[in-house]
């Protein structure tokens, strides 16, 4: 297990495409680290594709931000990707990459669709999506322990990475079951916002679980400079 003391900031995803800006060559010098924390961290345990939770303690706090920009950022260095949204709560991702009615998850979930139904492929290059489908107000029944370990695995054979955006730790009782599934988790916290002991309160939730914790991403950092000098580097 590796206890990663956390990366600096990842910028949330820029007008739906993804890694752009300033700040893109450090943000995929991050993702590549974080690949390399993830791969160790999760090797004893690896089937064939490596399926990574990103999960944070609370709402807000950038889960589906940083796990977007990770899978990307993969995608652009040649690395299969497929990114699953299991926040079936408040789900954004249909809409950011403009399909706001797409199906997916709960469709599947559902029996009325099937994976080659939903899956959007090739969203940006070497990353297929699926995504959360229509809201429900209730998820949990949804989610069981089978289910969702069918449809992570479903993609063994064809992905090097499975990215799974999860749904906040202390919100959504199913959380736990999807971090059940994956190899790896990685802990998103917002920086100046979350609180020691709710950091230390989900670091015990991975390990009643029995997920490998690969490390945390501080989100949302602030830097002490000067708007002009800020817009130039």
């Amino acid at each position: 297990m590796i206890r990663g003391r956390g990366l600096k900031s990842i910028m949330s995803v820029s007008r739906g495409v993804g890694v752009n800006g300033r700040r893109a060559a450090s943000l995929v010098e991050e993702a590549r680290h974080l690949w390399t924390r993830l791969s160790a961290a999760a090797g004893e345990h690896r089937t064939k594709s490596l399926k990574v939770g990103f999960c944070a303690t609370h709402p807000g706090e950038g889960t589906t931000s940083v796990s977007t920009n990770f899978a990307l950022c993969l995608g652009q260095q040649g690395v299969r990707v497929c990114l699953v949204e299991l926040n079936l709560r408040r789900p954004t991702l249909a809409a950011h990459f403009k399909h706001p009615q797409h199906a997916g998850v709960t469709e599947l979930l559902g029996g009325t669709m099937t994976v080659d139904e939903v899956l959007m492929r090739l969203v940006t290059p070497n990353v297929d999506l699926l995504v959360a489908g229509a809201p429900r107000k209730e998820v949990f029944s949804l989610l069981s322990p089978e289910s969702v370990s069918q449809i992570v695995r479903h993609f063994d054979d064809e992905f090097d990475v499975v990215v799974v955006d999860v749904p906040p730790l202390q919100e959504s009782p199913e959380a736990g079951i999807i971090l059940s599934a994956v190899d790896a988790a990685v802990l998103v916290v917002e920086a100046n916002r979350t609180r020691r002991h709710d950091v230390r309160r989900s670091l015990s939730t991975f390990a009643e679980l029995g997920v490998p914790f690969a490390g945390s991403v501080i989100n949302k950092m602030t830097y002490d400079l000067p708007v002009m000098i800020d817009r130039l580097l």
